[in-house]
């Protein structure tokens, strides 16, 4: 029996035995379908990392949810603010929450959370050293129970607390939704994010090109390999239009 048609990027082969069918009703669901099903060479572009590949991507974040679980134990209904530019360091951070069905609470330079939270990433050092602690423990078997985890995350369940209230799983999904149905993915496409603040019109924009198999997301000003088939985002006017809401 084939799978129902996927929205976004690759469409799954045929379903068997053991496979969940219930769709992208989660973001952990869509970027644990774009981990899986993936055309592209990088995932994601940067000048700190350089080409970000799908398998490096997935399993960054893995190691970052293992050091924030382990040694700092945030689980289930957590909160994790995040004060950081909008790199790859904080997709992999985001996604790495998301994955351990807790909430992030984005902040900006010098702000507060305002609320108690289990941990705060203030900076790509703070990322690294968990990226450092969970390399100690990542185990095939970990990496699996995770992604079990996070494929279980209620769509319900509150995934960012944002200025103006928060976000569940599945409002986040109808956010990279209403992306992609402006911006239509295809192989080979490039979005160049000119953006820091991390807005949730950007995220949208980041997770739409994660989940969808396709698309390569390059942080920064300029993309030396991309030519025409780049799309450039430089300001927040035309990512909020039809996104946000």
């Amino acid at each position: 029996m084939n799978l129902r048609p996927f929205p976004f990027g690759i469409q799954p082969e045929v379903s068997g035995p053991g496979v969940d069918e219930r769709g992208a009703d989660t973001t952990n669901r869509l970027l644990l379908h774009g981990a899986r099903y993936h055309a592209r060479k990088a995932v994601f572009v940067s000048r700190e990392l350089g080409e970000t590949p799908d398998w490096r991507a997935d399993r960054l974040s893995i190691r970052i949810a293992l050091a924030l679980r382990e040694e700092l134990g945030v689980g289930p209904g957590d909160l994790v603010a995040l004060s950081l530019p909008l790199t790859v360091q904080w997709a992999l951070a985001e996604r790495a929450v998301w994955g351990l069905g807790a909430a992030t609470v984005p902040l900006t330079a010098g702000q507060s959370p305002g609320r108690a939270v289990k941990a705060v990433l203030a900076s790509s050092s703070d990322c690294d050293a968990l990226l450092d602690r969970g390399g100690t423990l990542d185990t095939p078997e970990r990496a699996s129970a995770f992604r079990a985890a996070a494929r279980d995350v209620s769509k319900d369940e509150v995934a960012s607390i944002e200025p103006d209230g928060p976000l569940r799983q599945r409002e986040w999904v109808e956010r990279i939704e209403r992306f992609l149905e402006r911006f239509p993915s295809e192989r080979g496409r490039r979005n160049l994010l000119a953006l820091g603040e991390p807005h949730a019109a950007a995220r949208a924009l980041v997770y739409a090109g994660w989940a969808d198999g396709l698309t390569t997301v390059v942080f920064g000003s300029e993309d030396r390999g991309g030519g025409s088939a780049t799309r450039r985002f430089a300001n927040l006017v035309e990512l909020n239009g039809g996104i946000d809401g």
